[in-house]
């Protein structure tokens, strides 16, 4: 009898000592970092003051991932610079950084823990791309079928780059009766390339448009087939 006590009262103290040894081994791996970042455009490297800085933390389904923790967030100061001193909650080895701002398109950065130093400051370079707007008027101005048919894919934007109203950066008209108009956000101060492709009675016609569109500004251009 007193053996089997013995015997349960060492599995007690080994089960008590892998508790202890898993708590503080995590506890340990969570060491707090310090971030110092710089957001600038793309297109003219001008300081973007007043953006939107958030740092999540993932779990082991990564990035993209919907089970994200939000722990520090912060602006950039007139010269475009941020700070974050951060102290992680958990022992996760992946970090998402988001950057926004209204005038400008999102940027992500992902920030692998093996990658942060944990004694020095950890200075990130970023750049986000200027937004401008092109407005599409599309209209089918020589009718010829039911069946008239009009393909608009912009060169550049894919699933992984999305405009909005677009799928994977096409967009399909058919009829004779088209005639509407498309607001996009593209990058500014760079040329878009717009891959048109109409079939009228049977025949396919491939032609490719280019458009400067200014940063913050609204260029307008009448897509007529």
């Amino acid at each position: 009898m007193k053996m089997k006590i013995r015997l349960m009262e060492k599995k007690i103290s080994l089960l008590a000592f892998l508790i202890t040894f898993f708590f503080y081994g995590c506890k340990k791996d969570i060491r707090n970092f310090h971030l110092m970042g710089n957001l600038r455009s793309e297109s003219s490297l001008e300081a973007i003051s007043s953006a939107s800085v958030l740092l999540y933390e993932y779990n082991s389904c990564g990035w993209g991932c919907e089970n994200k923790d939000l722990i520090e967030e912060t602006k950039t100061d007139d010269d475009g610079r941020f700070e974050l001193k951060v102290h992680p909650k958990t022992s996760r080895i992946e970090y998402g950084l988001t950057v926004s701002h209204p005038k400008y398109f999102t940027t992500y950065k992902i920030i692998k823990k093996d990658e942060l130093d944990f004694w020095k400051k950890n200075r990130i370079f970023l750049t986000s791309k200027p937004v401008a707007t092109l407005i599409l008027n599309i209209k089918n101005a020589t009718p010829q079928y039911l069946n008239d048919e009009l393909l608009v894919h912009l060169e550049g934007y894919s699933n992984n780059n999305p405009i909005p109203s677009f799928e994977f950066g096409y967009k399909f008209f058919t009829g004779m009766s088209v005639d509407t108009t498309l607001r996009i956000m593209v990058n500014g101060n760079r040329t878009t390339a717009i891959n048109i492709s109409v079939v009228k009675l049977g025949i396919s016609k491939d032609s490719i448009v280019t458009i400067y569109c200014p940063q913050f500004e609204t260029t307008s251009y009448n897509l007529n087939y």
